[in-house]
């Protein structure tokens, strides 16, 4: 393998997903340095709670060893330990002017480590300034595409622009699921390499956890996360009338904050005793709860790629129920860590009923345990990324 200069670069909206790459690409014979973008207006994002900062005390560049301590992320060390730097990027404010200008100091960073690679995971919308740079430097890039598709009800011009720009300019592409690789094939220019890996489980969740007694039998079966159109809720509304048909015993729980004007009609709920609606913005120790407390989380979505919330449900031991919406079933080995349904009510329900009846629970959690999920991608990724990205 060539010595390779590495950027990996993300936002703190992307965190839970993007450390798991860090730490296992950073193992390998690279130099292997990373910047996370953030905004002082956006510090309460994902796995990150950084709304105690004074960011007036520092510059757009800030080094993460200086400031790991002030900024409590003594438990993001393990993942980075292995990394040449780690480098957050502040957007200090909105608008245009101090986009420019710390869109000057993000390539001037870039440059300071003379890559031979510089790998997006993903992008914001404030990169639309750093177009002119990366066209410049569009042999180097390669980019993670998570969606090679918006999400039904989650277009956005400014992303498309930057979406589109990079789509031709990139050198080499990652995707998280087949689904997402022949749909992403079809947008690009033939010959644009694309790579197939997996997102890995999402293990900093375990760190939210919490004292949940040993022997607390988990009862519900629960959606959780961003609730959008295309997440599928009125049919997993539908599912819970049908489940309740013949078990009024069976308990729900949909949780999570409503993307834009979207609003679920919970009005149909047949036995609304059955369910418990948390609609907001859910802390981690708030979903990690109801993740664990949950024997099965249910992702009823219509559209997807690939989905975090599987990847956080099995990092916490918790078997998963998905639709054939995208690449979802590609995560899912059934009888071992989940189930799979149409997309649709009936079978949804049949599933759900099933799961219960068969006490899956116990069955999937004891496969859970021995089953060597990520251990697997491990391998496939760390392989990929030795003989297809980086070399």
């Amino acid at each position: 393998m060539r010595n390779n200069s590495v950027v990996f670069i993300t936002h703190i909206s992307y965190l839970d997903g993007a450390i798991e790459h860090i730490k296992l690409a950073s193992q390998l014979s690279h130099e292997f340095n990373v910047i996370i973008t953030l905004s002082p207006t956006q510090v309460f994002k994902n796995i990150i709670d950084l709304r105690h900062v004074d960011f007036k005390n520092h510059e757009a560049v800030v080094d993460f060893n200086v400031v790991r301590h002030e900024w409590k992320l003594e438990s993001f060390a393990p993942y980075f330990e292995n990394c040449k730097s780690v480098k957050f990027l502040v957007y200090h404010k909105m608008g245009s002017l101090n986009a420019i200008a710390t869109t000057r100091k993000f390539n001037a960073l870039i440059n300071s480590f003379r890559p031979t690679h510089i790998h997006f995971d993903s992008y914001i919308n404030r990169q639309v300034f750093q177009l002119p740079y990366l066209f410049r430097k569009r042999k180097k890039i390669i980019l993670n595409v998570h969606d090679p598709k918006p999400h039904s009800g989650e277009e956005d011009r400014v992303s498309a622009i930057i979406h589109n720009s990079l789509y031709r300019w990139s050198s080499k592409f990652v995707t998280f699921s087949n689904y997402s690789k022949d749909q992403l094939q079809d947008q690009l220019r033939p010959g644009k390499k694309v790579v197939n890996s997996f997102l890995l489980p999402f293990t900093y969740y375990a760190h939210f956890r919490g004292k949940i007694p040993a022997k607390q039998k988990p009862t519900n079966i629960s959606f959780v996360g961003r609730i959008s159109k295309y997440k599928g809720i009125e049919m997993f509304i539908d599912a819970i009338n049908k489940v309740g048909e013949t078990n009024t015993n069976e308990k729900f729980v949909i949780a999570g904050n409503p993307f834009g004007d979207y609003k679920p009609n919970y009005e149909g709920i047949k036995n609304p005793d059955s369910l418990t609606i948390i609609q907001k913005h859910l802390s981690n120790a708030e979903l990690v709860e109801i993740i664990v407390h949950s024997k099965l989380i249910v992702c009823p979505y219509l559209d997807a790629s690939q989905s975090g919330v599987i990847m956080t449900a099995i990092a916490l031991n918790r078997p998963v129920l998905v639709t054939e919406a995208g690449g979802l079933k590609e995560y899912i080995v059934v009888g071992e860590n989940g189930m799979i349904s149409k997309i649709e009510a009936d079978d949804l329900a049949e599933k759900m009923m099933e799961f219960s009846a068969n006490k899956y629970f116990e069955k999937m959690n004891s496969a859970m345990a021995s089953y060597q999920f990520q251990d697997n991608l491990n391998d496939k990724y760390k392989q990929i990324l030795q003989n297809e990205l980086y070399t």
